[in-house]
C-alpha cells in the first residue's frame, strides 16, 4: 500500500510467511529485503537446523556469505545496519520509507553476544517469587497497572526456587543471563539505529512502532533447556521455559499460544517528535489496541489509499481502527469488540469486559477495568453477558476464516501441556517436551 503511495518499502529480520510457498517479501511491495525464512537466526555459523540460509532481495543465500555480512556478526546488529542502508537508499531517491524490522530477539534458541551475557550472569540467583513482586511493585510505582493488581499464583509444576540445589539454579540463571543479554542488545541495536536515522537527519519526523508480537514462552515445559556451549553461543540451544516465562509476563498468566493476557498482551512504544505533542512525552494510553489498528493508522498518517482489489483480487477490509488521536492526547474509541483465536484458544474483549477460554475448555468471564491478571472468574454471575459474547465471537470466527481447531492439528502442545500439572521435583529436560512453533 505505501509502496504505490510513493514509499520506498524495505524489510529485514523474520519472515516466516511462506518463502518456500512463493510468499517472499520482494512479492509483497517490499523493494528491498534480507530476511530469514523461519526466524531464530542470530550468528552466522549457529548449528540451528533450517537457520544457515537467509534471502536477499529473493536470492537464497548462507548466512555466512559475505554479501549479508563480515565476520562473527549478531543479527539485531545486522538487521539494524540493513536498515540504515534502506533509509539512506530511500533518502537518496527522495522518497519516504517504510522499514519493517522484526527482530528475532527473542525467539527460541536463544543467544547473545558473550559480553552481554556475562554481564547479566549471577542476576538471576534470586527466588523468582521475590522477582515477580519487585516487579509488580515497579510496575504499580510506574503506573504501568493500577494499585489494586494482585500478583497470580504461579501455575502448577513450576518450581519451588527454595527446593532448587545450587546446581539447579546456577543452571537457570544461565537460562535467564541468555534471555535478559538477547534484549538488552536487541535494545542496544534500536539504539544505533536511532542514531543513524537521526545522523541522517530524518529522525524526528519518522514514527517509529516497536512491539512485542506475543506474551512470554514457556515452550519446554518448566525445566527450559540449556544443552551444547557456550550458553547463548551459536552451537547452543537455550529455551527460557515456563518458570521463566511466568516471570516474563508479570503480573499476567499464561503464554504464548493461549489467549489469556500473558499470552496476547504485549507493549507498544510509538516514538515521533514531529507528530505526537511533546506534552504527551512519557504518556501512557490505556485504551485497547490492537495489531490490526496499525494499518488504518498508517493510512491516516500518510494519506495513503487502502486498496479494494489488488492483482485482480479483492482485498478484505480493514478491521481495526486508527490510534494516530493518541498522540494529540485524544481518547480512542472502538465500535466493535477485539478477537482472538490460536489453536483452539479463544477470547473477546468488548470494552473491558474479556470473555476467553482455553482449547477444550469452559468460557470464563473477567472486568479488566480492575483484574488485568484474570483471577476473578465472573462467568457464573453474568451467564446472559457470556452467552452474547460467546456468540459474537461465533459470528466473528464463521466471517473470518477460523478453522475448527482438531487435535490432529495439535503443534505438540497437548503432550506439552501434560507436563505442566503439579510437581515441584524438577527433572532433566525430555526431547518430547520440545515443540517447534513459531
Amino acid at each position: 500500500m505505501l509502496r504505490l503511495a510513493g514509499y520506498y518499502t524495505g524489510v529485514v529480520g523474520k519472515w516466516h510467511l511462506g518463502i518456500t510457498h512463493g510468499v517472499g517479501p520482494w512479492q509483497r511491495g517490499f523493494d528491498r529485503s534480507l530476511v530469514s525464512p523461519v526466524g531464530e537466526i542470530y550468528f552466522p555459523d549457529q548449528t540451528t537446523k533450517n537457520a544457515q540460509q537467509l534471502y536477499l532481495d529473493g536470492r537464497a543465500l548462507p548466512a555466512n556469505s559475505p554479501e549479508i555480512g563480515t565476520g562473527e556478526w549478531y543479527s539485531s546488529n545486522l538487521f539494524v545496519d540493513w536498515a540504515g542502508r534502506f533509509a539512506r537508499e530511500a533518502e537518496n531517491r527522495n522518497k519516504p520509507f517504510l522499514i519493517y524490522l522484526p527482530f528475532v530477539a527473542v525467539h527460541f534458541p536463544l543467544m547473545a553476544p558473550a559480553d552481554e551475557i556475562a554481564r547479566f550472569r549471577g542476576h538471576y540467583m534470586k527466588n523468582w517469587d521475590e522477582l515477580r513482586q519487585a516487579r509488580l511493585a515497579k510496575q504499580k510505582a510506574l503506573g504501568i497497572v493500577g494499585p489494586d493488581e494482585r500478583l497470580p499464583p504461579r501455575l502448577p509444576n513450576t518450581y519451588n526456587w527454595e527446593k532448587l540445589s545450587p546446581e539447579e539454579r546456577d543452571r537457570f540463571d544461565q537460562v535467564m543471563s541468555v534471555y535478559a543479554a538477547d534484549i538488552a542488545s536487541m535494545d542496544r541495536a534500536v539504539g544505533r539505529l536511532v542514531d543513524t536515522l537521526g545522523q541522517q537527519g530524518v529522525l524526528d519526523d519518522t514514527l517509529i512502532l516497536l512491539m512485542a508480537d506475543n506474551g512470554g514462552n514457556a515452550e519446554s515445559g518448566p525445566d527450559g533447556i540449556l544443552e551444547g556451549g557456550p550458553a547463548g553461543g551459536p552451537q547452543s540451544k537455550v529455551f527460557g521455559g515456563m518458570n521463566w516465562a511466568t516471570l516474563e509476563n508479570t503480573p499476567f498468566q499464561w503464554f504464548k499460544h493461549f489467549t489469556k493476557e500473558g499470552g496476547i498482551s504485549s507493549p507498544l512504544i510509538a516514538h515521533w517528535p514531529k507528530g505526537i505533542d511533546r506534552s504527551l512525552n512519557g504518556a501512557l494510553v490505556r485504551e485497547p489496541s490492537h495489531l490490526i489498528d496499525v494499518m488504518p493508522t498508517l493510512v491516516e498518517l500518510t494519506g495513503a489509499t487502502y486498496p479494494t482489489t489488488f492483482n485482480g483480487h479483492e482485498i478484505i477490509p480493514e478491521q481495526g481502527r486508527s490510534f494516530a488521536p493518541a498522540f494529540e492526547g485524544k481518547p480512542l474509541h472502538r465500535d466493535t469488540p477485539l478477537f482472538w483465536e490460536h489453536e483452539g484458544n479463544r477470547a473477546i474483549r468488548d470494552g473491558d469486559w474479556k470473555l476467553v477460554s482455553r482449547y477444550h475448555e469452559a468460557w470464563e468471564l473477567y472486568d479488566l477495568s480492575h483484574d488485568r491478571s484474570e483471577q476473578d472468574n465472573l462467568a457464573a454471575k453474568y451467564p446472559d453477558r457470556v452467552l452474547a459474547m460467546a456468540q459474537a465471537w461465533t459470528a466473528w470466527a464463521a466471517a473470518s476464516y477460523v478453522d475448527q481447531w482438531d487435535d490432529a492439528f495439535d503443534t505438540g502442545l497437548t503432550r506439552h501441556r501434560q507436563n505442566w500439572g503439579g510437581s515441584e521435583t524438577p527433572r532433566l529436560p525430555q526431547a518430547s517436551d520440545q515443540v517447534e512453533s513459531d
